[in-house]
């Protein structure tokens, strides 16, 4: 995080990749070229398909509200922003959950 900036934290449920995993998952997004600032935090709670098994499709889906775009990224109900220095003082832990409590 020090030479490349870490964009997003996307926080997974346990079960997007079942049957092979329950556990759950972050994705981390990554620009080569600047030290990172701060850190986006998305808690995804729901893909579109059951946390189950079987992933069979449901109505509940947070994808489409997820923007890649970087200049979009705004603080709301499932998203926040902490800032590196934070991050550093709780030894560089990307645990979102120790940080969600702070900004909900």
């Amino acid at each position: 995080m020090t030479e490349c900036e870490l964009q997003t934290v996307i926080s997974l449920p346990s079960g997007v990749f079942k049957p092979y995993a329950g556990v759950a998952t972050a994705a981390l997004i990554f620009q080569k070229g600047t030290p990172t600032k701060s850190v986006w935090f998305y808690d995804l709670t729901a893909d579109g398909f059951s946390l189950d098994d079987k992933r069979t499709p449901i109505a509940a889906n947070d994808i489409p509200a997820f923007s890649p775009n970087g200049r979009q990224r705004e603080e709301g109900p499932n998203s926040y922003r902490v800032p590196i220095e934070k991050i550093k003082e709780n030894d560089w832990s990307l645990a979102a959950g120790r940080y969600k409590a702070r900004h909900s």
